[in-house]
């Protein structure tokens, strides 16, 4: 899969409105977590520091949710783990 793909696969994200903020992050997470695990993949080449740079993002999504919870989560999450791949 290449990155646009992975990039298009963001937008199948659902976020549910309904809930607590911790159920509605964790449906978020269960659904993003493929599409993010398969950007940091390529990113990475490495199984092991991908999972590294998803639970980061993951991470860092969750204690912005407040801002990030009605735009579009996916892309934030995105955002996280290019970021920490340059970065790392």
């Amino acid at each position: 899969m290449s990155p646009q793909s992975a990039t298009v696969a963001a937008s199948h994200v659902a976020v549910h409105t309904t809930g607590s903020k911790a159920e509605r992050f964790t449906a978020f997470a269960e659904s993003a977590t493929p599409m993010l695990s398969r950007l940091a993949f390529l990113l990475t080449g490495d199984e092991h520091r991908a999972r590294d740079l998803v639970q980061q993002a993951l991470e860092r999504t969750y204690l912005a949710w407040g801002r990030v919870a009605d735009g579009n989560p996916a892309a934030y999450a995105q955002r996280i783990v290019v970021n920490a791949r340059i970065d790392g």
